[in-house]
């Protein structure tokens, strides 16, 4: 592109302006350009920019994403994996985000959220509470082996309680 148009140039500078309030991937920042009436070769030269000036990166974004997810939203593994594979980011970047939520972290918020939810349960058929608690920590992202462990600690374990 020899010579770029000012709204190409205006809407490179919205995006980075985007991008500089907080992490965007490449697929937010061309949502908000389908928006802008651009060309479609436009949209490819700004998120190309975008990225060589290191306005958009994925190892940044993927690793921000995991840590805002797990500890303000709750969210599994599972759950983050998949709204990230979503938003276009690689698999072995995604992987590698998601090794940085420590293990006993982990378990304390899976913890946290079925104990919570096994308050808020008013059926104590304990086959139902269990399958509520199951659906509850599956909806979150957890995986199963870890709710059904702790499903069972806390079922089985008043004191946790």
């Amino acid at each position: 592109m020899d010579q770029i148009r000012d709204e190409v140039k205006s809407a490179l500078n919205k995006a980075a302006a985007l991008c500089s309030a907080g992490e965007k991937s490449v697929s937010d920042i061309r949502t908000k350009l389908e928006k802008w009436d651009l060309s479609t070769d436009e949209m490819a030269w700004i998120i190309q920019t975008l990225i060589n000036e290191r306005f958009i990166d994925h190892q940044r974004f993927a690793s921000f994403f995991v840590k805002d997810k797990f500890r303000f939203n709750k969210w599994g593994k599972r759950k983050i994996a998949f709204e990230l594979s979503r938003k276009g980011i690689e698999q072995d970047i995604i992987q590698e985000a998601l090794q940085t939520i420590d293990d006993a972290d982990y378990a304390i918020v899976i913890k946290e959220i079925l104990t919570v939810k096994l308050r808020q349960i008013k059926n104590k058929d304990p086959w139902q509470t269990k399958s509520a608690l199951l659906r509850f920590g599956t909806s979150k992202g957890f995986e199963t082996d870890a709710i059904l462990q702790t499903i069972n600690k806390l079922t089985n374990d008043d004191s946790d309680l």
